[in-house]
């Protein structure tokens, strides 16, 4: 074998199976919601907690109401034209600092299929970027530790501190 053919040989890497490419936009929830409802309730049906005590019933009208008055942000990543996960955030002032604006994530999902790889970090990344960049100082991301606790160590990884552990109970 050549040195040339040596060379290459060494240099030459395993084929990479391709990504789709992921776009993200800020979508208006009234715009997207039909294809948001249904990976809402996967979301519900695969976390745990107190939410399994209580029937799940989203006051809609409310999260319409909140787009409305510009309180919810939707951030989508569309894979190949199909929604494939969301973080959606109330913005508002921060009701202990109110000159600190704050985006506090009520959800973040992306469906199962798009899990492997950094989709959902490239998300909330790019809604971290895109609020801070409007004003948002305080980002807040709830996380159901519960679980297998991966998604809290991602936020670390992303700067993110424990502030207040949150408990909760049914009392009915």
């Amino acid at each position: 074998m050549t040195l040339l053919a040596q060379a290459s040989a060494r240099s030459a890497s395993p084929p990479v199976r391709a990504r789709p490419e992921a776009t993200f936009q800020w979508e208006a929830f009234s715009q997207a919601f039909r294809e948001i409802a249904p990976l809402t309730f996967a979301n519900w049906n695969e976390s745990g907690g107190f939410e399994k005590k209580l029937p799940f019933d989203p006051d809609w009208d409310r999260y319409f109401d909140f787009e409305r008055t510009g309180i919810l942000h939707v951030l989508t990543a569309r894979v190949g034209g199909e929604l494939a996960g969301y973080v959606a955030c109330l913005v508002l002032p921060h009701i202990e600092h109110s000159t600190a604006l704050c985006a506090s994530v009520k959800t973040i999902f992306m469906a199962k299929e798009h899990r492997a790889g950094t989709l959902a970090i490239r998300l909330l990344k790019r809604a971290l970027s895109d609020l801070s960049g409007k004003g948002v100082t305080i980002f807040t991301v709830a996380d159901k530790g519960h679980r297998d606790g991966a998604f809290g160590e991602i936020l670390k990884r992303m700067g993110f501190v424990v502030d207040e552990t949150i408990y909760a109970k049914v009392v009915k």
